[in-house]
């Protein structure tokens, strides 16, 4: 998860410099932040370290792609500078409220999908 956290937040930062440099050009940027969208990979796809029921479980809290696709395209139409899907945007303004509680649902959150796996670090 370190590694797709961390370009998740590279791509939001080269967006908001984008953004800047940009503008002058008259040419927008937005940041899309979607969060999980029901597109199936959940239901093929191996994520290491989860069990099946725990991937399955993450691809049903998503919206559809039609929903996702038309929240898209009015934030671009709008020029919004970050667009984040419901479950993205409430993950992230309880980060924002509270980082540790943050912390403490991920922590919570991680054991329950690792499911007996050996947790020392979390």
């Amino acid at each position: 998860m370190a590694a797709y956290t961390t370009s998740k937040f590279g791509l939001l930062g080269l967006s908001e410099v984008l953004r800047t440099e940009l503008e002058r050009f008259g040419i927008g940027v937005t940041a899309v932040c979607p969060g999980v969208i029901k597109t199936g990979i959940y239901d093929s796809t191996k994520l290491k370290g989860f069990t099946r029921e725990a991937a399955n479980t993450i691809g049903r809290m998503g919206i559809t792609p039609e929903r996702a696709a038309k929240k898209i395209v009015r934030a671009v139409r709008k020029n919004r500078a970050v667009l984040m899907t419901d479950l993205a945007k409430v993950i992230y303004n309880i980060k924002r409220v509270s980082p540790a509680l943050s912390r403490q649902l991920n922590r919570m959150i991680f054991k329950q999908m690792l499911k007996g796996k050996e947790n020392s670090g979390l």
